[in-house]
């Protein structure tokens, strides 16, 4: 997960301690607060007050009680949403790009958020089905997109590549679960190591 390897970071530079962890907490929780500040005065200009308070009173406190990974996707997502908007309105290729490459991160921090993604394709679709934008503009919006996505994941795999972590991936998922595993155990069949492989992967 991302976060580990910020919170591995932040460590080499403050050191392991209890108060090296909360100040890396809060941090988080400024930087998601800072965001949705942003899009609050963004998308509702001068009612932005009522939107951000709601966050202070009924996100904020859910936020103090969560851990790091957690606090890391609120503030991805949200940062995620600002730029969409920001796109939606300019429809300049740079912001869509910056989303796919918040979404990437997204990914590689909690893959179940990477859920998010569904919604954004729908809404980057829409303008073709309604004949606002041609197949060529649809196709240019989408490889921006992932492209954006790829690259966050790309250098993950990287960096496991070139530190042979991914030896033990493929140990743990592929020979062991449907290899040494499955023989080992006579009522498996090969459909059930490839849940369990697909549940270690998420």
């Amino acid at each position: 997960p991302f976060d580990l390897f910020l919170l591995s970071f932040w460590y080499r530079i403050f050191g392991i301690s209890g108060e090296s962890y909360q100040l890396f907490v809060y941090i988080l929780l400024l930087l998601t607060t800072i965001s949705i500040f942003f899009i609050t005065k963004y998308v509702f200009g001068k009612k932005w007050i009522f939107s951000f308070l709601f966050y202070c009173i009924f996100l904020f406190p859910l936020f103090l009680n969560a851990e790091e990974g957690e606090i890391l996707i609120g503030f991805f997502e949200s940062l995620l949403l600002f730029l969409f908007v920001i796109f939606l309105k300019s429809q300049k290729y740079k912001w869509l790009f910056m989303c796919g490459l918040i979404t990437g991160l997204i990914y590689i921090t909690k893959q179940s958020s990477f859920m998010v993604v569904f919604p954004l394709i729908f809404v980057i679709g829409i303008d073709f089905f309604l004949k606002r934008i041609i197949f060529k503009q649809l196709l240019i919006r989408f490889l921006t997109f992932i492209f954006g996505i790829i690259i966050p994941i790309g250098l993950v795999l990287s960096y496991f590549v070139f530190n042979n972590g991914l030896k033990d991936y493929m140990y743990y998922t592929i020979t062991f679960i449907l290899g040494q595993y499955a023989h080992s155990a006579s009522n498996i069949v090969h459909t059930d190591g490839l849940w369990m492989v697909a549940s270690f992967i998420s």
